[in-house]
């Protein structure tokens, strides 16, 4: 019997990462999260547009400079662990991954053989909620917290930020990955589509209120462009595509595909114009 998470993850098969992002920006996400990078990361070449203690007498030091190297990041919703992996593989962090979909999991498990660092990477398959509060009962502290793309798993955009807070340690992060509303001509028309169907996407500045309003501040944000978008969408449509056509006669395969159809139509028509996809780092206040 297929899972919940089985249209998901099938649509996903080719996807790296999967939210709307590409490699160097999940190297730069590194980098804001306060993570060392490591001298012999496979794609530390991705961070050569940043000054990395490059020129003397700068006046801010990186801000992992103070800390201790090998730092804890907790990856909430990791799915089969991209991030997780490419953090662990490129910088000193350890990260503990927890996902709702076994069958992610079990891909993320599985890669840990082919990883030079197997020991900094662990995945539990559960849910974000209890999940959470089972560490904050521990007392246990990460050094960063992610949930990109999957603020779903806690409710909306301020529950994730309030379930979260409690698993900071001293100089900890906080990195959200959300879909956002372009600021263009129709999209409150758009908002109110979404709100019919239950999904309460916001305007950037929406967001950073939010976060303010819990004590939290913006120092690191992320864009994806509509390439990004593009990558995203047509990687599920080329999966799903294909899962039909190797499996002509399967009644799951061709109910896949046909969903994913007749979303593509109002992808192109809207979510192109009126969707953005941001990922938001926040550090708690310092007034």
């Amino acid at each position: 019997m297929a899972s919940r998470f089985d249209f998901y993850t099938t649509g996903h098969s080719f996807h790296r990462f999967m939210n709307p992002t590409n490699l160097e920006k999940m190297m730069e996400l590194g980098f804001a999260l306060g993570l060392m990078p490591r001298e012999d990361g496979p794609e530390k070449n991705r961070l050569a547009n940043l000054n990395l203690g490059m020129f003397p007498g700068a006046r801010v030091a990186p801000s992992y400079a103070s800390v201790e190297a090998e730092r804890t990041v907790l990856d909430i919703a990791c799915g089969k662990g991209g991030v997780s992996y490419l953090l662990a593989e490129n910088f000193h962090a350890k990260c503990t991954g927890v996902d709702a979909s076994q069958g992610e999991v079990e891909q993320a498990k599985a890669r840990q053989a082919l990883t030079k660092r197997p020991e900094m990477v662990q995945f539990t398959h559960g849910e974000a909620i209890p999940f959470v509060s089972q560490i904050v009962g521990s007392g246990q502290k990460f050094d960063a917290c992610m949930c990109i793309g999957a603020t779903f798993a806690f409710g909306d955009f301020s529950q994730t930020l309030l379930s979260l807070a409690p698993c900071l340690g001293p100089h900890g992060s906080i990195a959200i990955g959300e879909a956002t509303l372009n600021d263009v001509p129709g999209v409150e028309g758009f908002r109110e589509e979404c709100q019919k169907n239950s999904w309460d996407v916001r305007l950037d500045h929406e967001y950073i209120e939010i976060a303010r309003g819990l004590n939290l501040e913006l120092v690191y944000l992320i864009d994806s462009g509509l390439s990004d978008w593009d990558r995203y969408e047509s990687l599920q449509w080329l999966a799903l595509y294909d899962n039909l056509s190797q499996h002509p006669h399967d009644e799951t395969a061709s109910t896949y595909w046909q969903r994913k159809r007749d979303q593509q139509i109002n992808y192109i028509r809207n979510e192109r114009k009126f969707l953005g996809w941001k990922i938001f780092v926040f550090r708690p206040s310092v007034f």
